[in-house]
Protein backbone atom coordinates (compact mmCIF):
# COMPACT_ATOMS: atom_id res chain seq x y z
CA UNK A 1 0.00 0.00 0.00
CA UNK A 2 1.48 3.32 -1.06
CA UNK A 3 1.72 6.37 1.21
CA UNK A 4 -1.34 8.15 -0.22
CA UNK A 5 -3.63 5.14 0.34
CA UNK A 6 -2.24 4.65 3.85
CA UNK A 7 -2.93 8.29 4.71
CA UNK A 8 -6.51 8.09 3.32
CA UNK A 9 -7.22 4.91 5.27
CA UNK A 10 -5.85 6.50 8.47
CA UNK A 11 -8.01 9.64 8.08
CA UNK A 12 -11.15 7.60 7.54
CA UNK A 13 -10.42 5.46 10.58
CA UNK A 14 -9.92 8.46 12.84
CA UNK A 15 -13.15 10.08 11.65
CA UNK A 16 -15.20 6.93 12.22
CA UNK A 17 -13.64 6.41 15.66
CA UNK A 18 -14.42 9.95 16.79
CA UNK A 19 -18.03 9.57 15.75
CA UNK A 20 -18.40 6.28 17.64
CA UNK A 21 -16.75 7.78 20.73
CA UNK A 22 -19.20 10.71 20.79
CA UNK A 23 -22.16 8.40 20.09
CA UNK A 24 -23.57 10.83 17.56
CA UNK A 25 -25.14 11.02 14.16
CA UNK A 26 -26.15 13.99 11.99
CA UNK A 27 -29.67 13.79 13.40
CA UNK A 28 -28.41 13.44 16.95
CA UNK A 29 -26.33 16.57 16.58
CA UNK A 30 -29.42 18.51 15.47
CA UNK A 31 -31.35 17.33 18.55
CA UNK A 32 -28.46 18.15 20.85
CA UNK A 33 -28.47 21.81 19.97
CA UNK A 34 -32.30 22.16 19.99
CA UNK A 35 -33.42 23.84 23.22
CA UNK A 36 -36.54 22.53 24.97
CA UNK A 37 -37.80 24.92 27.64
CA UNK A 38 -41.06 24.87 29.67
CA UNK A 39 -43.41 27.81 29.11
CA UNK A 40 -43.33 30.01 32.20
CA UNK A 41 -46.23 32.39 32.90
CA UNK A 42 -45.07 34.76 35.60
CA UNK A 43 -47.74 37.46 35.18
CA UNK A 44 -51.17 37.89 33.53
CA UNK A 45 -52.89 41.30 33.36
CA UNK A 46 -56.09 42.86 32.07
CA UNK A 47 -55.90 46.27 30.35
CA UNK A 48 -58.51 48.96 29.82
CA UNK A 49 -57.67 49.70 26.17
CA UNK A 50 -59.30 47.04 23.96
CA UNK A 51 -58.00 48.49 20.68
CA UNK A 52 -54.43 47.21 21.07
CA UNK A 53 -53.78 43.56 20.28
CA UNK A 54 -50.18 43.35 21.48
CA UNK A 55 -48.78 43.10 24.99
CA UNK A 56 -47.68 46.71 25.45
CA UNK A 57 -48.92 48.00 28.77
CA UNK A 58 -50.57 51.33 28.02
CA UNK A 59 -53.16 52.88 30.28
CA UNK A 60 -54.80 51.10 33.18
CA UNK A 61 -53.47 47.57 33.66
CA UNK A 62 -54.51 45.30 36.54
CA UNK A 63 -52.47 42.22 37.45
CA UNK A 64 -54.54 39.06 38.01
CA UNK A 65 -53.70 37.09 41.14
CA UNK A 66 -56.33 34.38 41.29
CA UNK A 67 -58.08 31.77 39.15
CA UNK A 68 -57.01 29.89 36.05
CA UNK A 69 -55.99 31.08 32.59
CA UNK A 70 -56.30 28.91 29.47
CA UNK A 71 -53.32 28.80 27.09
CA UNK A 72 -53.49 27.59 23.49
CA UNK A 73 -51.17 27.55 20.49
CA UNK A 74 -51.95 28.49 16.87
CA UNK A 75 -49.92 25.48 15.67
CA UNK A 76 -52.03 22.37 15.01
CA UNK A 77 -49.21 19.83 14.63
CA UNK A 78 -49.31 17.76 17.80
CA UNK A 79 -49.14 20.71 20.18
CA UNK A 80 -51.17 20.75 23.41
CA UNK A 81 -54.35 22.78 23.39
CA UNK A 82 -56.39 24.70 25.98
CA UNK A 83 -53.94 24.05 28.81
CA UNK A 84 -54.95 25.45 32.25
CA UNK A 85 -52.38 27.51 34.15
CA UNK A 86 -53.52 28.19 37.73
CA UNK A 87 -52.26 31.02 39.90
CA UNK A 88 -50.20 29.96 42.87
CA UNK A 89 -48.06 31.81 45.38
CA UNK A 90 -46.51 34.13 42.81
CA UNK A 91 -46.89 32.60 39.33
CA UNK A 92 -49.14 30.58 37.02
CA UNK A 93 -48.46 26.82 36.94
CA UNK A 94 -49.73 24.03 34.68
CA UNK A 95 -50.34 21.25 37.19
CA UNK A 96 -50.78 18.55 34.55
CA UNK A 97 -47.75 19.58 32.52
CA UNK A 98 -47.60 22.68 30.36
CA UNK A 99 -46.14 23.61 26.99
CA UNK A 100 -42.57 22.65 26.07
CA UNK A 101 -41.06 25.29 23.80
CA UNK A 102 -38.46 24.79 21.07
CA UNK A 103 -36.48 27.34 19.05
CA UNK A 104 -39.56 27.79 16.85
CA UNK A 105 -41.50 30.93 17.76
CA UNK A 106 -45.16 30.11 18.38
CA UNK A 107 -48.11 32.47 18.32
CA UNK A 108 -50.14 31.68 21.43
CA UNK A 109 -53.31 32.90 23.11
CA UNK A 110 -54.37 33.30 26.71
CA UNK A 111 -57.98 33.63 27.86
CA UNK A 112 -59.45 34.15 31.31
CA UNK A 113 -61.24 32.71 33.13
CA UNK A 114 -60.40 29.19 31.91
CA UNK A 115 -63.17 26.74 31.04
CA UNK A 116 -62.64 23.02 30.60
CA UNK A 117 -65.67 22.65 28.32
CA UNK A 118 -68.55 24.64 26.88
CA UNK A 119 -66.60 27.85 26.17
CA UNK A 120 -63.45 26.82 24.28
CA UNK A 121 -63.83 24.86 21.03
CA UNK A 122 -61.90 23.77 17.94
CA UNK A 123 -58.15 24.18 18.24
CA UNK A 124 -55.00 25.47 16.59
CA UNK A 125 -55.45 28.64 14.56
CA UNK A 126 -59.24 27.98 14.43
CA UNK A 127 -59.69 28.11 18.21
CA UNK A 128 -62.88 29.89 19.26
CA UNK A 129 -64.64 31.02 22.43
CA UNK A 130 -68.41 30.63 22.63
CA UNK A 131 -70.13 33.82 23.80
CA UNK A 132 -73.63 34.34 25.21
CA UNK A 133 -75.11 37.49 26.71
CA UNK A 134 -76.60 37.65 30.20
CA UNK A 135 -76.28 39.23 33.64
CA UNK A 136 -72.74 40.13 34.61
CA UNK A 137 -70.85 37.27 36.26
CA UNK A 138 -67.10 37.24 36.88
CA UNK A 139 -66.96 33.59 35.76
CA UNK A 140 -68.29 34.59 32.32
CA UNK A 141 -66.38 37.84 31.82
CA UNK A 142 -64.00 36.57 29.11
CA UNK A 143 -60.69 38.34 28.47
CA UNK A 144 -58.27 37.42 25.67
CA UNK A 145 -54.70 38.27 24.67
CA UNK A 146 -52.17 37.04 22.09
CA UNK A 147 -48.44 36.60 22.68
CA UNK A 148 -45.44 34.77 21.24
CA UNK A 149 -43.09 32.32 22.94
CA UNK A 150 -40.07 30.14 22.18
CA UNK A 151 -37.21 28.42 23.99
CA UNK A 152 -35.33 31.71 24.05
CA UNK A 153 -38.44 33.77 24.94
CA UNK A 154 -40.09 31.38 27.38
CA UNK A 155 -41.47 33.77 30.03
CA UNK A 156 -44.10 36.00 28.35
CA UNK A 157 -46.45 38.21 30.39
CA UNK A 158 -49.80 38.14 28.53
CA UNK A 159 -51.97 41.25 28.77
CA UNK A 160 -55.64 40.57 28.09
CA UNK A 161 -58.68 42.62 27.06
CA UNK A 162 -62.40 42.11 27.65
CA UNK A 163 -64.23 40.73 24.62
CA UNK A 164 -67.71 41.52 25.93
CA UNK A 165 -69.43 44.90 26.25
CA UNK A 166 -70.72 45.79 29.70
CA UNK A 167 -73.93 47.84 30.11
CA UNK A 168 -75.41 48.84 33.47
CA UNK A 169 -78.92 50.24 34.04
CA UNK A 170 -79.44 51.69 37.53
CA UNK A 171 -83.07 52.40 38.51
CA UNK A 172 -83.96 55.45 40.61
CA UNK A 173 -87.41 56.68 41.72
CA UNK A 174 -88.28 60.32 41.10
CA UNK A 175 -90.46 62.00 43.73
CA UNK A 176 -93.55 61.60 41.49
CA UNK A 177 -93.24 57.79 41.45
CA UNK A 178 -95.30 56.28 44.28
CA UNK A 179 -94.71 52.57 43.61
CA UNK A 180 -92.15 50.24 45.14
CA UNK A 181 -89.97 50.30 42.03
CA UNK A 182 -89.58 46.55 41.60
CA UNK A 183 -88.44 45.74 38.06
CA UNK A 184 -90.33 42.63 36.91
CA UNK A 185 -88.65 42.10 33.55
CA UNK A 186 -86.24 43.84 31.20
CA UNK A 187 -85.89 43.71 27.41
CA UNK A 188 -83.24 44.80 24.93
CA UNK A 189 -84.11 44.70 21.24
CA UNK A 190 -82.06 43.55 18.26
CA UNK A 191 -79.15 42.13 20.25
CA UNK A 192 -76.60 39.52 19.26
CA UNK A 193 -77.58 36.76 21.69
CA UNK A 194 -74.81 34.22 20.96
CA UNK A 195 -71.63 34.31 18.87
CA UNK A 196 -68.24 32.70 18.37
CA UNK A 197 -65.07 34.67 18.99
CA UNK A 198 -62.07 33.67 16.85
CA UNK A 199 -59.16 33.68 19.28
CA UNK A 200 -56.37 34.47 16.79
CA UNK A 201 -58.16 36.90 14.47
CA UNK A 202 -60.24 38.97 16.91
CA UNK A 203 -63.25 38.18 14.73
CA UNK A 204 -66.86 37.54 15.76
CA UNK A 205 -68.99 34.97 13.98
CA UNK A 206 -72.66 35.87 14.53
CA UNK A 207 -74.83 32.91 15.43
CA UNK A 208 -78.16 34.22 16.79
CA UNK A 209 -79.54 37.77 16.61
CA UNK A 210 -82.75 38.37 18.51
CA UNK A 211 -84.43 40.27 21.32
CA UNK A 212 -83.06 39.67 24.81
CA UNK A 213 -85.39 39.29 27.78
CA UNK A 214 -84.69 39.07 31.52
CA UNK A 215 -87.77 37.90 33.42
CA UNK A 216 -88.84 37.76 37.10
CA UNK A 217 -86.27 40.31 38.27
CA UNK A 218 -87.81 40.62 41.74
CA UNK A 219 -84.33 41.28 43.17
CA UNK A 220 -83.96 44.58 41.26
CA UNK A 221 -85.62 47.45 43.12
CA UNK A 222 -85.11 51.16 42.53
CA UNK A 223 -83.44 53.19 45.30
CA UNK A 224 -81.93 50.12 47.00
CA UNK A 225 -78.53 48.45 47.08
CA UNK A 226 -79.86 46.07 44.39
CA UNK A 227 -81.08 48.66 41.88
CA UNK A 228 -78.79 47.83 38.95
CA UNK A 229 -79.20 45.50 35.99
CA UNK A 230 -75.59 44.78 35.06
CA UNK A 231 -75.17 42.98 31.71
CA UNK A 232 -72.49 41.37 29.57
CA UNK A 233 -73.41 41.95 25.91
CA UNK A 234 -71.81 40.82 22.66
CA UNK A 235 -70.37 43.83 20.78
CA UNK A 236 -72.77 45.00 18.08
CA UNK A 237 -73.52 48.16 16.12
CA UNK A 238 -76.35 50.48 17.14
CA UNK A 239 -78.95 50.99 14.43
CA UNK A 240 -79.81 54.43 13.09
CA UNK A 241 -83.00 54.36 15.15
CA UNK A 242 -81.07 53.99 18.41
CA UNK A 243 -81.16 51.26 21.07
CA UNK A 244 -84.66 50.20 22.02
CA UNK A 245 -85.35 48.72 25.44
CA UNK A 246 -88.36 48.13 27.71
CA UNK A 247 -89.26 46.92 31.19
CA UNK A 248 -92.12 46.25 33.58
CA UNK A 249 -92.14 48.03 36.95
CA UNK A 250 -94.33 46.91 39.89
CA UNK A 251 -96.38 44.44 37.88
CA UNK A 252 -96.90 43.08 34.39
CA UNK A 253 -100.14 44.82 33.45
CA UNK A 254 -100.15 47.20 30.43
CA UNK A 255 -100.01 50.24 32.71
CA UNK A 256 -96.76 48.89 34.22
CA UNK A 257 -94.99 48.63 30.87
CA UNK A 258 -92.30 51.19 30.03
CA UNK A 259 -90.74 51.40 26.58
CA UNK A 260 -88.29 53.75 24.89
CA UNK A 261 -85.19 54.19 22.76
CA UNK A 262 -81.76 55.53 23.67
CA UNK A 263 -80.58 57.78 20.79
CA UNK A 264 -77.74 56.53 18.62
CA UNK A 265 -75.84 59.75 19.35
CA UNK A 266 -75.06 58.39 22.81
CA UNK A 267 -72.61 55.93 21.25
CA UNK A 268 -70.68 58.42 19.09
CA UNK A 269 -67.52 58.13 21.19
CA UNK A 270 -67.34 54.39 20.53
CA UNK A 271 -68.16 54.32 16.83
CA UNK A 272 -71.95 54.09 17.24
CA UNK A 273 -71.62 50.60 18.64
CA UNK A 274 -71.49 48.60 21.82
CA UNK A 275 -67.73 48.21 21.74
CA UNK A 276 -65.74 45.40 23.33
CA UNK A 277 -64.12 46.35 26.61
CA UNK A 278 -66.35 49.38 27.17
CA UNK A 279 -68.59 49.85 30.20
CA UNK A 280 -71.71 51.98 29.52
CA UNK A 281 -73.46 53.29 32.66
CA UNK A 282 -77.04 54.54 32.45
CA UNK A 283 -79.47 55.78 35.05
CA UNK A 284 -83.22 55.19 34.61
CA UNK A 285 -85.38 57.60 36.62
CA UNK A 286 -88.95 56.36 37.16
CA UNK A 287 -91.81 58.87 37.30
CA UNK A 288 -95.58 58.88 37.19
CA UNK A 289 -95.50 60.21 33.63
CA UNK A 290 -92.78 57.93 32.23
CA UNK A 291 -89.07 57.72 32.80
CA UNK A 292 -85.85 59.58 32.09
CA UNK A 293 -82.58 58.04 30.90
CA UNK A 294 -79.31 59.82 31.55
CA UNK A 295 -75.60 59.01 31.93
CA UNK A 296 -74.77 57.64 35.37
CA UNK A 297 -71.66 58.79 37.16
CA UNK A 298 -72.71 57.35 40.50
CA UNK A 299 -69.71 55.08 40.93
CA UNK A 300 -71.75 52.48 42.78
CA UNK A 301 -71.04 49.73 40.28
CA UNK A 302 -68.89 46.74 41.15
CA UNK A 303 -65.25 47.43 40.28
CA UNK A 304 -63.90 44.98 37.73
CA UNK A 305 -60.41 45.29 36.31
CA UNK A 306 -59.66 46.46 32.83
CA UNK A 307 -62.93 48.07 31.74
CA UNK A 308 -62.79 51.23 29.64
CA UNK A 309 -65.20 53.62 31.34
CA UNK A 310 -67.08 55.44 28.57
CA UNK A 311 -67.66 59.17 29.02
CA UNK A 312 -71.19 59.95 27.85
CA UNK A 313 -72.61 63.31 26.81
CA UNK A 314 -74.34 65.13 29.64
CA UNK A 315 -77.83 64.92 28.22
CA UNK A 316 -81.16 63.34 29.18
CA UNK A 317 -83.76 61.40 27.25
CA UNK A 318 -87.38 61.70 28.29
CA UNK A 319 -89.27 58.57 27.36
Amino acid sequence: MNMKLRYLFYAMSVGISLCFLSGCSADDNAVAVERITPLTIGSVSVKANPSESDTRATGSVTVLKEGTVGISCASSSGVKDNVPYTYGASSWTALGGGFLLSETTWTMAAYYPYSESGVYSSGGSNATLNMAIGPYEASKDLCVGLFTASATDYAPTPILSHIYTRVSFRFVKRFTYKGTGVIRSFMLKDMLVTAEYMLYSNFLIKTISDNYNLNNLTNITANTDNSTIDLLLIPVGVSSGGQAFAFYADGTEPENFYEGTIPRSLFASTGYAFQAGCHYKLKVLLGSDGFVVEPDDDGGFPVVSGWNEVTLNNEKWWI
